[in-house]
């Protein structure tokens, strides 16, 4: 997970729930997992799968993310999931 898409789970959570339950969700999902920094290079490869694919930059962040580390995107998003291309994921739907 990126911390861009850590970012935006917490201003979903504020919006929804107040910025206490947000950051309580921050820091049970840190425990769980090690953010991953938004580097030039990520950046760049960001960049250029929305360039290539209809999506929000938050979607190309974690589909770059997913991909650097050579994991299974977890996801519902159906910008990611209807996107023709060959990255890994796995249908939360």
């Amino acid at each position: 997970m990126s911390w861009i898409n850590l970012g935006e789970v917490l201003y979903v959570v504020a919006h929804r729930a107040g910025m206490s339950t947000a950051m309580a969700v921050l820091q049970d999902l840190r425990r769980r997992v090690t953010p991953d920094e938004a580097t030039p290079d990520r950046v760049v490869q960001a960049a250029s799968l929305k360039a290539e694919h209809p999506m929000a930059f938050g979607d190309a962040f974690a589909v770059a993310t997913a991909q650097a580390h050579t994991a299974v995107l977890l996801t519902g998003d159906p910008e990611i999931l209807d996107a023709e291309a060959d990255w890994a994921l796995e249908d939360l739907r």
